[in-house]
């Protein structure tokens, strides 16, 4: 099995916008080479045409510079606060379209191979009704089909979308994640898979295993091409670093979860840092070494069970 520890972009959110800045966190810091890029850095519709021809050359030159992959271009924040591919306007979900279509340019134009991630949520009417909740689902399913044409068109390679925590954002349960992933690649030109996150648990789910992040991987890592790794309690997806103080408040131990990525029997998966740091108060001088101490926290589990004997991977 080849698991690749790699770091997403959230850290660097109006704290590291230049990619020298934080491709030289990544590479320098923190000693990775594998990235998952946030659009938050560089929207899609936002940022002008040529301005993102630009940052995207440059990011391209300096990734192969310094030696990471862009393993994966995801959506971020700023579409999360949307009902994005799931809007009940009709019109509205065409718009959105165009967005994705520009981030799959965007994608492509910095030598990633794929995209994709957040799905989208329902109205508070449409989640109530379930006719309309099928409607635009369906829709969305159609949609995904043009666009992983598109992508095609492009170079990609596949797409991903993320599963939830609450009923409104769409696939949230365990059963939700395998119906829309068989569903989107009947319909797609290119392989369409998970994006899982072990603090995504559905607390409100009458299922218990919609409750365990060992269920999750044990049932859907196959599906899966990256899985967000964050420190995290019960309550909420938190997103917390694997600190001292975080891990001793959160439900994340590191060697359970890959003890069940292992036993998925998966040939390659991503093992993807996704952090958030609040944007006042110290926060901005607990970011590095908080990163620094979260990749030893893995790195120190991968290397005690290589020295164990119990290796299943390469990093």
């Amino acid at each position: 099995m080849d698991i690749k520890l790699g770091m997403n972009t959230s850290f660097a959110l109006n704290r590291f916008p230049l990619p020298k800045e934080w491709i030289d966190i990544v590479t320098d810091e923190l000693e990775l080479k594998y990235v998952q890029f946030y659009f938050d850095l560089l929207d899609p519709v936002i940022i002008e045409e040529k301005v993102r021809e630009k940052i995207c050359e440059e990011i391209r030159e300096y990734s192969m510079k310094k030696g990471i992959e862009i393993v994966n271009t995801a959506s971020g924040a700023i579409s999360h606060q949307t009902n994005f591919l799931l809007h009940p306007d009709k019109e509205v979900r065409k718009s959105f379209i165009n967005w994705y279509r520009k981030a799959i340019d965007e994608t492509a134009q910095m030598g990633s191979k794929s995209t994709g991630v957040y799905v989208g949520a329902f109205s508070m009417a449409d989640i109530q009704n379930e006719k309309r909740k099928n409607e635009v689902l369906n829709d969305y399913i159609n949609i995904m089909g043009e666009l992983s044409d598109y992508a095609s068109q492009k170079g990609l390679e596949y797409l991903l979308i993320e599963p939830m925590s609450i009923p409104r954002e769409y696939p949230c349960t365990i059963e939700e994640s395998l119906y829309i992933n068989k569903k989107l690649n009947s319909v797609s030109s290119i392989p369409i898979y998970l994006n899982l996150d072990v603090g995504h648990l559905n607390i409100l789910s009458n299922n218990e295993r919609d409750r365990d992040p060992i269920s999750w991987i044990k049932e859907l890592l196959k599906y899966t091409k990256i899985l967000h790794i964050q420190q995290t309690d019960k309550e909420a997806s938190r997103h917390w670093p694997f600190t001292e103080e975080y891990n001793k408040k959160g439900i994340i131990d590191g060697e359970k979860i890959l003890d069940a990525v292992c036993e998925t029997g998966v040939d390659e998966i991503y093992l993807i840092m996704e952090l958030f740091y609040k944007p006042f108060g110290n926060a901005d001088y607990e970011v590095i070494p908080s990163l620094k101490e979260s990749v030893r926290y893995w790195k120190n589990i991968i290397n005690k069970r290589v020295d164990g004997g119990k290796k299943c991977w390469n990093h």
